[in-house]
């Protein structure tokens, strides 16, 4: 069953702001439904399918106040009227109201006027012209802990999500929220500001789940870019987190495990090198070694350490037991190069082909040590994607 949509009610005119709020919804879990997004489509009868999609797929309205919506009878005699029906029939359903370029005052008096009701008690948080992005965001958050505190009013031991940046996957049955950075991240993984806003998305839901239920149990499914996948670790990492890491098994972060070897591990040292540590791990066969010194060629840096962790023998076979393994025998591994080093690097950099559920293992056990910079693979090359600032996120 997929999750209650927020339906979003606008101007034609403010589209470009719309559509980027619902990106820094999406970020935070909740799903917007809003036309040619996931909204209304060519064929559709309009009204029919939006009082139909208000009454059946959504959690509540969120009016997007310019001066221009209340211009427009659609939104009057459509939208806002089935939303308030559906309120009077259904307390739950909530009723947001974003005021843009106009104070409360204005949009009292323009709500009471065209709508007969002031919209401006109903959640209102206002639009910073001065700074919409990040308006945007905290518009988003005050959403996401509004639908939130509705549903978990009472402590839960385990919350089901999806969080996805690569393919949005079919919703599960339990999902509580939907986490899609497929257009954002998808449109460019080598974007640090899109990574930027994926990590407050992450952290601001983090957040309110402690604020509601402490740390519940996470079950976490989706398409993962590996940056995504360590990001997610880094900012859970007081969390327990189970990864669908195959079609039909969960794999345990918390997994107890006796100590193994897995990987055989290099160490090069250079000491003319600018003082970062470049850390390269594979499982399977993809030539990390290879993408990784086309990258040092191409931006003509030279480490002063480098760390490789490559299989012992073959491909790895990897499995829950052995994927805790080889995250312990990775972080074991740094500790003690870094220890015989005698010097802290001022960023460690991260190439990795490994399981997505490592990557979660890593992000997690790697909040104590200086900066980490990520690095995705296009294909092609790899690029610099995040760069995540050392301590707890």
């Amino acid at each position: 069953m997929a999750p209650k949509k927020l339906f979003i009610a606008h101007s034609s005119r403010n589209a470009p702001e719309v559509h980027a709020l619902a990106d820094e919804l999406r970020l935070r879990g909740i799903v917007p439904w809003v036309d040619k997004q996931g909204g209304l489509m060519v064929g559709d009868h309009s009204e029919v399918e939006a009082r139909r999609a208000i009454r059946e797929d959504c959690f509540g309205l969120l009016l997007y106040a310019s001066r221009e919506v209340f211009e427009s009878e659609f939104v009057r005699d459509v939208e806002l009227h089935e939303a308030r029906l559906v309120k009077a029939q259904r307390p739950e359903f909530l009723l947001f109201a974003v005021p843009s370029r106009m104070d409360f005052g204005r949009l009292r008096e323009l709500s009471q006027s065209q709508y007969g009701i002031d919209l401006s008690t109903y959640h209102s948080v206002p639009v910073d012209t001065g700074s919409i992005p990040e308006s945007q965001g905290h518009i988003a958050a005050e959403v996401m802990t509004r639908f939130l505190s509705d549903r978990l009013k009472n402590d839960v031991a385990s919350i089901d999500l999806q969080f996805s940046t690569r393919d949005l996957m079919p919703d599960e049955d339990n999902d509580l929220l939907r986490i899609d950075g497929t257009a954002l991240v998808g449109r460019d993984p080598c974007s640090e500001n899109n990574w930027n806003r994926l990590t407050k998305g992450l952290r601001d839901i983090k957040a309110r789940l402690a604020a509601f239920s402490g740390r519940p149990r996470l079950r976490v499914h989706g398409s993962k870019h590996l940056t995504a996948a360590f990001i997610l670790g880094r900012v859970f990492a007081q969390f327990d987190v189970d990864i669908r890491q195959t079609p039909l098994e969960y794999w345990r972060i918390d997994l107890a495990v006796d100590k193994a070897s897995p990987f055989d591990v290099q160490v090069e040292r250079n000491e003319a090198g600018v003082p970062i540590l470049i850390f390269e791990i594979r499982s399977g066969v993809k030539n990390v070694r290879g993408g990784v010194d086309a990258f040092i060629e191409s931006y003509n840096i030279v480490p002063r350490l480098r760390l490789r962790l490559d299989p012992n023998h073959k491909p790895l076979d990897v499995d829950n037991r052995l994927c805790r393994q080889m995250t312990d025998q990775a972080y074991d591994s740094l500790e003690s190069t870094l220890s015989e080093a005698g010097f802290l690097p001022e960023e460690i950099h991260i190439f990795a082909a490994v399981p997505q559920t490592m990557m979660v293992m890593l992000g997690m056990a790697f909040r104590g040590i200086p900066a980490v910079v990520l690095h995705e693979w296009t294909g092609t090359a790899y690029c610099r994607s995040h760069r995540l600032f050392a301590g707890a996120l």
